[in-house]
């Protein structure tokens, strides 16, 4: 999936402003053993305020259980909000302009992985066990914000792609047309 940038929006003279871009699609699988993949261009959300990837769940900030993957101190996070909230946070922070790629993995634990420019994967610390929800607090997957959030600094992302079970970085390119 390839999410293009959108077009130029002439002003007289006067700041404009364009609504968050969001791709949102039904999503109504159960919560289970998944492999999420992101492939983006840094544009700075590493510097703003927010910064959503993506959030499986209820637009509610309190809703759970949710799935979201964002900006957490310069650094990209996975994120289980339940009963128990679990997560995974990077400890290297890409830089404007870099090709991100970030491969989150739910089971048992959940865990992020990151790929900066086509190198080397590195990994986060995996989160403690869990067992995961029997249903996610709604069935929208929202990518690039969440409905109703801001979104400063979007990123442009280049490929996204969802399969069932833990997948390596290797079938998640190949299956995201990447390689």
């Amino acid at each position: 999936m390839t999410i293009a940038a959108s077009s130029y929006i002439p002003t007289s003279g006067a700041a404009d402003t364009r609504a968050t871009e969001v791709l949102s699609f039904p999503f109504t699988a159960r919560p289970q053993v998944m492999t999420l993949y992101f492939r983006f261009v840094e544009s700075g959300s590493i510097l703003s305020g927010s910064a959503m990837i993506c959030h499986l769940g209820s637009s509610s900030d309190s809703a759970t259980p949710r799935l979201q993957v964002y900006r957490a101190g310069g650094k990209y996070r996975l994120e289980i909000v339940g009963d128990v909230t679990v997560n995974s946070t990077l400890i290297t922070a890409p830089s404007i302009g870099n090709v991100v790629e970030l491969r989150c993995v739910i089971n048992t634990t959940v865990q992020i992985h990151q790929s900066i420019n086509g190198a080397a994967e590195t990994s986060a610390t995996a989160s403690s066990a869990q067992v995961l929800p029997q249903t996610w607090a709604g069935t929208i997957l929202y990518v690039g914000s969440r409905a109703g959030s801001i979104n400063i600094g979007f990123n442009k992302f280049l490929n996204v792609c969802i399969m069932r079970g833990s997948q390596s970085l290797t079938t998640m390119r190949r299956e995201a047309g990447v390689w």
